[in-house]
């Protein structure tokens, strides 16, 4: 944000994407290693709010295209989180029991 500010007065954006859980090749080969690859990636899945399922390289490419659009054109300093809400989950959500 700090860069936002300073390269604000010659016309230069600044934005940065920051995704959490995306199934890529690299990933893929982490969850193979697993004991159990698919209960491990059942319980990712199950800490993701928004449709219990991993970001796909699509819409990390999506906010990509985005921020470099004219569509975004007055959008600097911001961190987008295209991650289904997992970056802001509590972890400790839904174990709590609140009377």
């Amino acid at each position: 944000r700090e860069w936002a500010l300073d390269l604000a007065q010659r016309g230069v954006r600044v934005n940065s994407v920051i995704p959490a859980e995306v199934m890529t090749p690299m990933y893929r080969r982490w969850l193979d290693s697993m004991d159990d690859p698919e209960q491990t990636l059942r319980s990712i899945e199950e800490n993701i709010p928004l449709g219990k399922r991993m970001t796909t390289d699509r819409e990390i490419a999506d906010a990509v295209v985005f921020l470099a659009s004219a569509r975004s054109s007055h959008t600097s300093g911001q961190i987008l989180y295209p991650d289904g809400g997992y970056v802001h989950f509590d972890r400790a959500y839904g174990k709590i029991k609140v009377d």
